[in-house]
Formats: C-alpha cells, structure tokens, sequence
C-alpha cells in the first residue's frame, strides 16, 4: 500500500510534490461531464510553485472519436492546454506539447482501448503506483449496472493504493454504501474507498440558486479599488447588490454561474492553502490564492467558449471597445496572472483576485 488517503482527505500544498490524477472510464456525457467539473476545480496552489500539472485521463474505445468532437465544442480550450491521444492497441501516440509553451495548470490524456483489456488493467496498475500523484479512478459507463460491475473488477493495486473509485449510479447508491461500508478498524474491506456519483435524486439543491456565498464573491467585485479590502457582509447589502446590479446585464445566468464556481472552489483554496474563517491570510497567501482564483477564472472562461485576442485585435482594444469584444467571446485577460493589466475602470485587474482572496476568511466567517 502506499500509505495514503484518498484525496478528499489529503490538500494539496504549494510544497506538495504530487499531482492530481483523475482517470475517467467511459466517455458517456456523465463521464465528460464528469471530467470537465473538475477541470473547474482542481486548481492547486503547487502548479504555481512547482508546475505540478492536473490530469485527466480519459479511457473508451472510441476515445479518438470522442476526442474529436470534444475538441470542436471546446476548441479555445484545447487551444490552451496540453492534450495527448494514445491508442494502445494501435500503438499510437501523439500530443501537442510542441505547439507553443502553455500558462493553463489542466492536462487532458485521451486512452482508446476497452477498459478491460490488458493494456488498460496495466495502466491503472502503474498510475496507482505512481508515487508522485493521488489517483481517482472514476467509472462512468452509460449503464449502472455496468458501471458497478466494473468498479469491482479493477486491478487490485488500485484499491489497496488509498485510492478514490468513483462509481456511477443513477437512482440508488444503496448497493455501492453496503459494499463500501467497513465492519470495523482491524478488518480489511478491499471496497472501502468506493463512491457512487450521478444519482439522479441526490443533485443539486435547488436552494443554490439562493446561496450567500457567489452573493459575497460579487459584492467584492463590484467594490473593488487597488486599494479596497472588504471584511464585513451585511447581508441585506449583499442581497441588493446582488439584485439590482444583475438587474443592469442582459447576460445574467452566465455571471451568476461564474459566480457559483468561484464559490465552489473556495474549500480547494482552505484546504490547499489552510485557510481559516475569520483569520487574515498572509501575504504569500493571498498571493497563491489570487494566482489559484486566476488559473480557475482562465479554464471557466475557455470552457463557455471564450478565447484570447489575436495580437491585431489586442491592439485594437480600447477602453471603448472592450465590452464589444467581450460581447464577441474575446477577452484580453485570458493570459498569465503577471500578464494582467489594467480594465476599464483603471484598476489593475489582478486586485480583483486579490481582494476576494484577503476577504475569503470573512466570506466564509459566518
């Protein structure tokens, strides 16, 4: 065993030398969905300090045809990150890590081969032994049963590794529970670290539309200055801001959104970066978790269909024209954090990150 556990109970530092390892088995529409959810999240504070890359791996037969059409939805996005195909019965390989250096922290693999066969079993043994990363193996198969069928066919390796098996269930989880439950501390149970995901009756809360915290998240955007440093949330004021300020855009679903996902990457940035409620951070801190806040915002932006200007239209950015491009899906701060520049409210725009990261023990406070 490698004498860790799985990830949900394991931060990963800006000292951490391993990378997150994610492989998906099966690319249904819950598999990539899967994938690109935590693509929105898995922004760690040690990509910044050692270059540690997020992977996602991606394992189905036909994982060339799956790729190819994933790349046409999210053409700006592969455009940023680095991406590789294998097919392992073939024996072909190619990626595009000699195009053009890249600024992202997220790294796609695409597998094609059937998940049971050898070449496979052999993979998920080796990532499972990989000592520089913490593995999840998720089983997303179209099929329930198939899906559970599979999770309990994995190469030994993977279960006695400490890592996280993801398993897809859509109504009940009640079988993959009674599997997974330990009898007691001294008794070994190779399925402990099974997880059903997808149900369709255990999803989101309806009352997320209604939570504080992307509320608090835009209180600090709208109120920021390069010098602003918010710490007190009345909560009427941040309902009315929240309210009439939306009242002003005609693209309001979107910005809320985007709201919503910075909200749900806050405990990455607690954990990562041991971030406690109602204690300022230091300045290293703020510093990882703003850059974190940037690498996060940057993947958001490229997976709705955003993507950087050409250098002609950099240059033709004005004060005046940036909503015009943005109205276009062409924003100029999809670039490195050092990069940033100044909006059109003459703020530097990395203050913007900055703030939300010295008000983040006061937003989650309460």
């Amino acid at each position: 065993m490698r004498g860790y556990k799985p990830l949900d109970h394991q931060p990963i530092t800006e000292d951490s030398p391993m990378k997150v390892h994610l492989v998906i088995l099966g690319m249904s529409g819950m598999g990539i969905s899967l994938g690109l959810q935590a693509t929105q999240i898995c922004h760690f504070p040690n990509f910044i300090t050692k270059g540690i890359k997020t992977k996602i791996t991606f394992i189905d037969v036909d994982a060339e045809r799956e790729m190819a059409i994933l790349k046409r939805r999210l053409r700006h996005f592969f455009g940023e990150i680095d991406y590789s195909y294998i097919s392992l019965d073939e024996n072909t390989r190619y990626d595009n890590q000699s195009e053009k250096a890249r600024f992202t922290d997220v790294e796609f693999e695409f597998i094609k081969d059937h998940f049971e066969d050898d070449p496979v079993q052999r993979y998920l043994e080796e990532a499972a032994s990989d000592a520089t990363s913490f593995l999840t193996v998720a089983v997303a198969l179209p099929d329930s049963s198939d899906a559970l069928s599979a999770a309990l066919c994995l190469p030994p390796l993977v279960y006695d590794s400490g890592a996280s098996v993801l398993v897809r269930q859509e109504h009940s989880f009640a079988i993959v529970s009674i599997i997974s439950r330990e009898e007691g501390e001294e008794k070994y149970c190779r399925y402990r670290n099974l997880r059903p995901f997808g149900m369709v009756n255990n999803s989101y809360d309806i009352k997320q539309a209604d939570d504080i915290l992307p509320m608090k998240i835009k209180y600090v955007y709208d109120n920021t200055t390069n010098e602003k440093i918010i710490k007190d949330f009345p909560e009427s004021e941040v309902r009315r801001n929240w309210i009439e300020n939306w009242r002003k855009t005609d693209n309001l679903s979107a910005l809320k959104a985007s709201n919503r996902y910075a909200a749900n990457f806050i405990p990455v940035k607690q954990r990562s970066l041991g971030i406690k409620a109602g204690v300022d951070l230091t300045d290293r801190q703020i510093r990882l978790a703003a850059r974190m806040e940037h690498n996060r915002w940057v993947t958001e932006k490229l997976l709705v269909g955003f993507r950087a200007p050409t250098p002609e239209e950099a240059a033709a950015i004005t004060k005046e024209k940036r909503e015009y491009y943005k109205s276009r899906f062409i924003h100029e701060d999809l670039k490195a954090y050092d990069d940033l520049g100044i909006d059109n409210k003459a703020v530097d725009v990395r203050a913007y990150d900055v703030n939300i990261s010295h008000s983040l023990p006061y937003m989650v406070n309460k």
